[in-house]
């Protein structure tokens, strides 16, 4: 990715489910890493397994008319909440 560029991405989180009763709230919180999941990344394109340095990375989510962002959640009709 470029610097200044907008991207349009599609993030699938793959067989999550979560259930959630009437009146909950959802947060949506963005990362750019999931350590210690996933490997750290140190944001400069180097080796991660040889580099040492390691840039603050800096993640814009637009929100208006001409770039719109949404979260998908899909609904459940009929299902028994266990």
């Amino acid at each position: 990715m470029n610097p200044g560029e907008i991207y349009r991405l599609r993030i699938d989180l793959w067989a999550a489910s979560k259930v959630f009763g009437a009146g909950h709230r959802i947060r949506l919180e963005i990362s750019s890493s999931n350590f210690p999941r996933f490997k750290r990344n140190l944001d400069t394109s180097e080796n991660p397994g040889l580099s040492a340095r390691m840039t603050k990375a800096s993640n814009t989510i637009f929100r208006d008319r001409d770039q719109p962002s949404a979260m998908v959640l899909p609904v459940m009709q009929g299902q028994a909440a266990h």
